[in-house]
């Protein structure tokens, strides 16, 4: 080992670095210098708080081998509590003949970082500062300049003073007060007013790790913009504060994220009767609810949705739910307790980061409108009530004018078919036209009652719009002749045959506005013209036009056409007679089919009615059809399978009748059969519709009978819907008419016979009526005046039908057709064919008379054609 150093007091207290002497044999340190208390502010006598990397006897045992040690690592307790790591040098001396270690501390690792520390903080504020719009700066502790940023420099530069830095005279601020305050270790903000700008100042102190300060930092943010934003938002609240105080009709609430009331404007205030100051901040919205009725909305929701909720979960759940309060009545309890109703809606406020703000409700007091409305449905009652016993007075009436009517119609119909002069048959036709122009009256009024009432409904079902007109012109032929007038008809090709529609309503406004104009003409023509405007795949719309030469109407008298119970004239009704209904059940008709309806006309010039109406094709009469195709063009029979496939028709094919078999022409509904094969290859089966497919459009066409249509080639469509409607329509009218034709012949007077028939009718002249139509027809018949006397005639007679009168005395039609149908009369007459006779003529008649068991229905009153074709259909089969 080297000989040691001898250490020299005088360097070893005045020496600029600490320093420690640790006893080389004791293995302790025995003192430090006064440089070290300084540095360290440390007067402990037992140096318990300085400890070496490795302990002492580790660094003793390194300088049993060497007189240095360097690049010790010591830690080192500071007076304020932390503990400090430092670097030293560690030398082999002797003192006083002893052995002993001397430590420099000449480069602390918190020594360093003490050096550096002022400027590494300020280097991260810099950086941070460079990305911020405000002016940074930072000092040592003798305040002088360390960084700065560009603001900085612009603040400098901006200035109207000399810049002496480090301390800038700028702003009229005592930058040194400032920085001696940061560096006593105050943080302060100031607030500062420099060249029209509003500015925060910060001047903070800068520490190193072990606490001591380094210096000071400073910030300078100019908030002209916050205060001019927070000023113009402090007006805008105020406008918002006076918009919800004004709006005292709703009561507006809102709510903080975690319910509290936070907004409560007067017409809050006026409806539940507290103050704001007692509400906001205080109370929630449940303080404005029963628990009784939060249960009850809770109970709801359950049951609505299936959703359980707290009380406390209803408002933010009914938020995602905005729709779901308007199926509710909601109430609010008052500051008296007393119940409000109310209308609410509720909805989220959301924050512009979209992060959840509260709940906004909105409440109108609804307990006025309440009243209101309950009075209305009073009301309405009434009103219904009023309207359902003007109806039952109707139908009342009706059935009585009907009862008389039905024996005038009657009586004349058979005294029509007896044997009378000239003179005679004119009388009994003027009685005929008088009671049907009554009866017409009759159902015009009970029309415009049940359309008035709102329980009026259209009737749909298959129709052929040409036999419709044929029908109108049918029965008004008469008065046509009488005034020598001409009816026209004209109806474009374009327009479809067979519709879906409610033919008898359709029927009524044509008879109405040709009547009308019959009424008006005593000279020329009526026309009747129609066609098609647009069609669909499913819908058609047509355009109706009655054109006539009579007397026209004036600009004023328009005005009043169209309004029930009125005329174009006040004289119009003792001149030409009428209600004044029949134009305004036209219109609502109209209206019904989807349609409009209007007028041209000129006083002497005639006039102009036409109307619209939507209907839909009738193709329901073709589905399930069996169709054979016979043509040698494979192309040609290709594109009407196609065509028929979409109509729901079954179509065999063949180039040839052999290619068909016989099961299949016997079982075919259509046969289509091209005109180059009917030389070679005719063959007509008995009953199916034959179709020449042909190609000739005009001159010379195929030569050949006991053909129904003809289908012209190539075709589209809608050209083989209406070939194929248009046969079985012209095969239905031919029929039709040989029925209507047909006379009752000796033969069926005696078939007639052999069936017996029970009247039940309580009025004499209707019971002579149909007792003399039933003898004229050939029936037996049997009479019964009231639902009991049917009960005794079946127990002892068997009835192959009935003809049985809604209303009679003692028991009704109705009761004893149940009876009937129970067994009370017989099993023999249990099913017995029952036909309804009634005057009644409302809605729901026909229903309530077959849910009684009836079989089939007539209206009073009633004519022989009626009475053969109910029975025929009934007993016969006959449609």
């Amino acid at each position: 080992m080297n000989q040691s150093t001898p250490l020299n007091e005088a360097l070893f207290e005045n020496g600029v670095y600490p320093l420690i002497i640790i006893d080389f044999i004791e293995k302790r340190i025995v003192r430090v210098n006064t440089v070290f208390r300084e540095w360290f502010r440390s007067d402990e006598p037992e140096f318990r708080s300085i400890s070496f990397s490795g302990g002492i006897e580790s660094l003793l045992s390194r300088l049993e081998k060497r007189e240095t040690f360097r690049d010790l690592e010591l830690s080192i307790m500071h007076g304020n509590g932390k503990r400090v790591r430092c670097l030293g040098t560690a030398h082999r001396i002797r003192e006083n003949r002893r052995e002993r270690v001397l430590i420099i501390v000449h480069e602390s690792l918190e020594t360093s970082q003490q050096t550096e520390a002022l400027k590494s903080r300020s280097f991260n504020l810099f950086t941070l500062s460079e990305n911020i719009d405000m002016a940074f700066w930072s000092v040592d502790k003798q305040m002088a300049l360390v960084d700065y940023n560009d603001s900085f420099s612009r603040l400098l530069e901006s200035s109207d003073k000399p810049v002496n830095p480090p301390l800038p005279d700028i702003m009229g601020v005592d930058w040194k007060d400032r920085y001696e305050r940061a560096l006593r270790g105050e943080k302060r903000e100031y607030s500062d007013f420099y060249r029209g700008k509003n500015l925060i100042t910060q001047v903070s102190p800068i520490f190193t790790d072990y606490g001591e300060v380094a210096g000071a930092c400073c910030t300078i943010r100019d908030i002209s913009d916050e205060i001019n934003q927070r000023k113009k938002l402090e007006v805008l609240h105020q406008r918002f504060n006076s918009i919800l105080d004004s709006a005292t009709d709703a009561a507006i609430i809102a709510t903080d994220p975690q319910g509290i009331i936070r907004q409560f404007n007067r017409g809050a205030s006026d409806m539940l009767g507290y103050s704001p100051e007692e509400i906001i901040g205080k109370r929630d919205l449940l303080h404005f609810y029963a628990p009784s009725f939060m249960r009850e909305v809770k109970n709801y929701i359950k049951a609505e949705k299936g959703v359980k909720l707290k009380s406390t979960e209803v408002f933010s759940w009914l938020t995602g739910h905005p729709d779901f309060i308007n199926n509710m009545e909601w109430r609010f309890l008052n500051k008296q307790r007393r119940t409000i109703d109310v209308k609410i809606s509720i909805s989220t406020v959301l924050m512009e980061d979209q992060s959840y703000a509260g709940i906004l409700l909105i409440a109108q007091d609804i307990s006025e409108l309440k009243k209101v409305r309950e009075e209305l449905e009073v009301a309405k009652m009434q009103a219904e009530e009023i309207s359902r016993t003007k109806t039952a007075f109707l139908a009342n009436m009706s059935h009585e004018i009907r009862t008389p009517l039905n024996g005038i119609i009657g009586m004349a119909d058979l005294l029509k078919s007896t044997d009378l002069n000239d003179m005679q048959q004119n009388q009994v036709s003027i009685v005929l036209k008088s009671a049907n122009t009554l009866l017409l009256l009759i159902n015009d009024i009970l029309d415009y009652t049940r359309i008035e009432a709102g329980k009026f409904k259209l009737g749909f079902s298959s129709f052929s719009l040409r036999t419709l007109l044929d029908d109108i012109g049918e029965l008004l032929a008469v008065s046509f002749r009488e005034k020598n007038i001409e009816l026209k008809v004209a109806i474009d090709r374009a327009v479809r045959d067979r519709l879906v529609g409610d033919p008898r309503r359709i029927k009524q406004i044509l008879l109405n506005l040709v009547g009308n104009a019959l009424k008006f003409t005593n000279e020329g023509f009526i026309e009747v013209r129609i066609k098609q405007l647009h069609e669909t795949m499913d819908k058609l719309t047509l355009y109706f036009m009655v054109t006539d030469t009579g007397i026209g109407i004036s600009d004023e008298e328009k005005k009043k056409l169209f309004q029930a119970f009125s005329q174009a004239d006040a004289s119009t009704t003792r001149r030409f007679g009428g209600s004044g209904l029949g134009l305004a059940i036209s219109k609502e008709l109209v209206f019904m089919m989807n349609g409009e309806i209007g007028l041209e006309s000129s006083p002497g010039k005639g006039s102009r009615f036409w109307f619209t109406i939507t209907l839909s094709r009738d193709i329901r009469e073709l589905e399930n059809r069996n169709i054979v195709i016979i043509n040698n063009n494979a192309i040609s029979r290709k594109v009407l399978i196609k065509g028929l496939k979409n109509l729901q028709i079954q179509a065999i094919e063949g180039s040839s009748f052999d290619d068909i078999s016989g099961a299949d022409l016997n079982h075919s509904d259509f046969i289509l059969i091209h005109e180059d094969l009917i030389d070679r290859d005719w063959k007509r089966p008995n009953r199916q519709i034959m179709i020449i497919e042909t190609t000739y459009k005009q001159g010379k066409k195929p030569d050949c009978k006991n053909i129904d249509g003809r289908l012209l080639l190539p075709c589209r469509q809608p050209e083989l819907i209406e070939c194929l409607t248009a046969v079985i329509e012209k095969r239905k009218k031919a029929v039709i008419f040989d029925q209507s034709k047909k006379e009752i012949r000796p033969e069926e007077r005696i078939e007639n016979s052999r069936a017996r028939i029970l009247v039940a009718e309580d009025n004499k002249i209707n019971q002579l009526v149909a007792m003399n139509f039933l003898k004229k027809l050939g029936y037996t018949a049997d009479l019964a005046e009231n639902g009991e006397e049917v009960l005794q005639a079946c127990r002892k007679i068997r009835y192959d039908a009935i003809l049985m009168d809604q209303m009679m005395p003692v028991m009704d039609g109705i009761e004893a057709t149940e009876r009937i149908r129970k067994g009370e009369s017989g099993e023999a007459n249990r099913k017995v064919k029952i036909i309804a006779l009634t005057a009644n003529a409302m809605k729901g008649d026909r229903e309530a008379l077959l849910n009684a068991g009836m079989d089939d229905y007539i209206a009073k009153p009633i004519v022989l054609k009626d009475i053969q074709e109910i029975l025929d259909r009934n007993l016969k089969g006959n449609n």
